[in-house]
C-alpha cells in the first residue's frame, strides 16, 4: 500500500500546488477579460478558478505543515 502523504523528499507537492494556483489565476484572468470584452463568462471559469485556487492553497498548506 502506498503512502499518499507528502514529505520533504517529494518536491512535487509544492510544485503541484504552485501549478494549480497559477492555473486558477490564469482561468480567472481569462474569465475577467472575457466578461469585460464580451459581457459573459463561461460557467467553467466561474467554477474552475476558485476550485483550482482552493486545492492549490490546500496542497501548499499541507506541504508546509509536513515540513515542520
Amino acid at each position: 500500500m502506498t503512502d499518499d502523504k507528502p514529505d520533504d523528499k517529494n518536491p512535487e507537492t509544492a510544485a503541484d500546488a504552485n501549478t494549480l494556483i497559477a492555473g486558477g489565476l490564469g482561468i480567472g484572468a481569462f474569465g475577467l477579460i472575457s466578461a469585460a470584452i464580451g459581457g459573459a463568462v463561461c460557467p467553467v471559469c466561474v467554477v474552475a478558478a476558485p476550485a483550482l485556487l482552493g486545492v492549490g492553497a490546500y496542497k501548499r498548506w499541507k506541504a508546509r505543515s509536513v515540513r515542520r
